[in-house]
């Protein structure tokens, strides 16, 4: 038989405990990271890449869900055998995050690959940014990564 202050009490640490997990949840990634990784796991190479591609396109990725993007599509060019697209994924990879660490997943094949490029990058980069009107008044910006001379 529950009291009335027991059954207080119990309730009350009950809310205690939903709101603690509540807070600890961890943040999920973008939506179509977290596909792209379930189509990935079922081998469904083509569609996981469409849905990674999706993500990068959203324009509202964090930087650790860039990374994670990054990470996880090189490993799924690499089956598809994109050698461009691969290379390039790497590149960014290597500017974004030089010390990253490819999965444990990565044949050592990818590994040498990603070593290599990401050796080359070695010095700083210079980002150039410029703004174009478009025929339909739409203001837009167009980025470029390039070595910086002179050091």
């Amino acid at each position: 038989v529950w009291t009335a202050c027991a059954r207080s009490s119990f309730a009350l640490a009950v809310l205690s405990l939903a709101f603690v997990l509540w807070c600890a949840a961890p943040a999920y990634a973008h939506p179509e990271i977290e596909r792209g990784k379930r189509l990935a796991y079922e081998l469904d190479l083509e569609q996981a890449v469409s849905a990674f591609d999706a993500a990068a396109a959203s324009g509202k990725l964090t930087r650790a869900e860039l990374l994670e993007l990054l990470s996880e599509r090189v490993l799924l060019l690499y089956a598809l055998k994109r050698e461009a697209a691969l290379k390039a994924d790497l590149t960014w990879l290597s500017a974004l995050n030089p010390e990253h660490k490819l999965d444990l997943r990565a044949p050592t094949e990818l590994i040498g690959l990603w070593t290599s490029i990401r050796d080359q990058g070695h010095g700083p980069l210079r980002l150039e940014l410029a703004t174009r009107m478009s025929d339909a008044d739409v203001e837009r910006v167009i980025a470029a990564v390039r070595k910086a001379m002179g050091r």
